[in-house]
């Protein structure tokens, strides 16, 4: 099995080990394919996070700076969470998207700090019930570096730290 395969079914043994919700879509579609936030679609990305009929999890996965390539398969991350969580890409190379992006996720944001922003390289996963009006709460929701997303052994601390 390729690395990077591994990792996403890592990513989703993490994911499956958290408390369990009941599955309501919300504002959220699942797919079972990743969502690409273009432009316009960072807006209702953070609708959805805010969406306070979702009892699922939201995973975003950044892609590395300036790159188009993420830490995981995101595919195969989308399609190992199809039922349990929607999977959307954050490509750093697309400008404009980024713009968006720090927009929505700044301090100067009415609604959103900037604690909530997902690191390029990274895999963020934001639970239900987010406030995104309160700086403290961006700390219930996971933070998964590329160190963590591409190392087994990292991976295995993670994965018993979230039990």
């Amino acid at each position: 099995m390729a690395p990077a395969r591994r990792q996403a079914l890592r990513v989703t043994e993490v994911i499956f080990s958290l408390p369990c919700h009941d599955i309501r879509s919300g504002k959220a579609e699942l797919t079972g394919t990743p969502i690409d936030l273009d432009s316009a679609g960072v807006a209702d990305f953070v609708e959805v996070l805010a969406d306070p009929e979702r009892d699922m999890p939201v995973v975003l996965l950044a892609s590395f700076p300036y790159s188009v390539s993420y830490p995981v398969i995101p595919s195969d991350l989308a399609s190992g969470l199809e039922q349990t969580a929607p999977v959307y890409l954050l490509c750093s190379q697309d400008k404009e998207v980024m713009a968006r992006y720090r927009h929505h996720f700044s301090d100067d944001s009415r609604n959103v700090t900037h604690n909530f922003r997902c690191p390029a390289g990274c895999a963020r996963l934001y639970l239900p019930q987010v406030d995104l009006g309160k700086r403290s709460d961006s700390r219930r929701h996971r933070r998964f570096s590329s160190d963590v997303l591409t190392d087994s052994a990292a991976w295995s601390t993670c994965s018993r730290e979230a039990v």
